[in-house]
């Protein structure tokens, strides 16, 4: 509490007013700053908050911490997390807050925390969000040890993004799909415990982050709707394929985009019989197949290096051109659980359909080839890094987005049945003499 006395509203000397207030994890004595720096973390709860009302500060704690109803969590086979402090989602990613970030922003003492950042104003944005750090911009908040100043001070991180970061939440009818970003290093590692063991944390960031929400409807292609068991059992199907560990990433992709043709073609054989279609020898390509492939990889590659063209743009250029035919993928293994959790995800399924999310699938795979024959046969972590920043986040999504507005034909062209299969056959039979991207 706080004397009133003279404070415009107050009813005579001497009467109080209720300045902050904040549950507590455990008994402690707060400072007034501290304690009024973390009732207003809360505030960024409220936009993610539905239900029933929300009466004070007490309400909002008490319900982000302990939600009455925690839906399902839903996790990928061995997915761990842990954060090792590398500092790099603080210094590579454009970050936005909510316009109440700055009220606590003000209620921090930063005379004593850091001097040079009293008076700190966060710059508007459209949407009403404020700019934390603009991209490949180091965060002001961050110490000479690579350590956030706000985090310490609290004991907790408190802005959305960085309390969901690299977390990614989707819903679904069965819970929430609990995914991740591997531009985070500790993900791309598989560092940490496995998320399991980690839901009291992780409900806490999903109170703050929000989830994706499930579209009102579910599309293989965009003209073909489906229930969500069918919805489900498919992207499982597709997910198992991409992990097999016995057969070649570009064999497995094939396996897919053969299941995703057969699906539609009302084929009632189990989904799931990878055997059926790789004992399958892919038929030659006509001149008209072929031009449809290079121009759907000639696109693929601009979008993907319009997305990081500093650090893609070099990275899918070999010097002597590429020498598609017979080159196996080397990293395979990290190349399969990116492209599993690209799809247990579900951004570009639910965004667009099953079969766009494939064929986006195969063109990062092509990427992923090239980048290798660029680099000596090796997969850089920096360039793994890029590759998951442009592949979450919704970066992928809303440039996909906007060419398909500009450009229709692209729109068909990757909501082809048949594109997945078509691309990897014209990446097999391509003469490496001549191809050039």
């Amino acid at each position: 509490t706080d004397e009133a006395e003279g404070v415009a509203g107050a009813e005579g000397a001497g009467a109080v007013r209720l300045a902050w207030s904040v549950l507590a994890e455990r008994p402690e004595a707060l400072e007034f700053e501290r304690g009024q720096a973390l009732g207003l973390a809360e505030f960024p709860a409220l936009r993610g908050q539905s239900g029933r009302p929300n009466r004070d500060w007490l309400d909002v704690a008490y319900r982000r911490r302990h939600r009455v109803s925690r839906p399902p969590l839903l996790f990928l086979e061995g997915a761990r997390f842990a954060c090792q402090g590398s500092g790099d989602c603080c210094t590579h990613m454009e970050a936005h807050v909510e316009p109440e970030a700055q009220d606590l922003i003000d209620a921090l003492p930063w005379e004593r925390i850091a001097p040079e950042l009293v008076g700190t104003k966060l710059t508007p944005k459209g949407f009403g969000q404020l700019v934390l750090k603009g991209s490949d911009e180091r965060c002001r908040f961050l110490d000479e040890n690579e350590r956030c100043r706000i985090h310490g001070y609290l004991g907790t991180p408190v802005f959305s993004m960085c309390v969901a970061f690299p977390y990614r939440f989707t819903e679904t009818p069965d819970g929430v799909a609990v995914s991740h970003s591997f531009f985070c290093g500790s993900v791309r590692e598989a560092c940490g415990a496995p998320l399991e063991s980690q839901t009291d944390d992780i409900y806490n960031r999903l109170s703050l982050a929000g989830a994706m929400s499930t579209p009102a409807v579910l599309r293989l292609t965009p003209e073909r709707s489906v229930d969500w068991p069918t919805f489900r059992d498919l992207e499982a199907a597709i997910r198992r394929v991409l992990v097999e560990p016995d057969r070649p990433m570009a064999d497995r992709l094939w396996i897919v985009s053969r299941l995703l043709e057969a699906r539609l073609a009302g084929e009632e054989a189990d989904p799931v019989d990878a055997a059926r279609f790789a004992a399958e020898e892919p038929p030659a390509l006509d001149a008209d197949e072929a031009d449809f492939g290079e121009s759907l990889l000639t696109v693929g590659f601009v979008l993907i290096a319009q997305l990081d063209a500093a650090k893609l743009a070099s990275a899918l250029v070999p010097p002597d051109g590429f020498a598609w035919a017979g080159t196996p993928l080397r990293d395979e293994r990290f190349v399969a659980r990116w492209f599993e959790t690209l799809h247990f995800s579900k951004e570009l399924a639910y965004h667009f359909d099953l079969v766009t999310a494939h064929t986006v699938t195969v063109l990062l795979y092509a990427a992923a080839l090239a980048i290798e024959q660029a680099h000596g046969g090796r997969f850089p972590d920096d360039v793994r890094a890029a590759l998951g920043f442009v592949t979450g986040h919704h970066r992928l999504t809303d440039l996909l987005e906007l060419a398909c507005e500009r450009k229709p034909v692209l729109r068909t062209m990757l909501a082809d049945p048949a594109a997945g299969g078509l691309l990897l056959r014209w990446l097999r039979q391509q003469d490496p003499r001549t191809a050039t991207i």
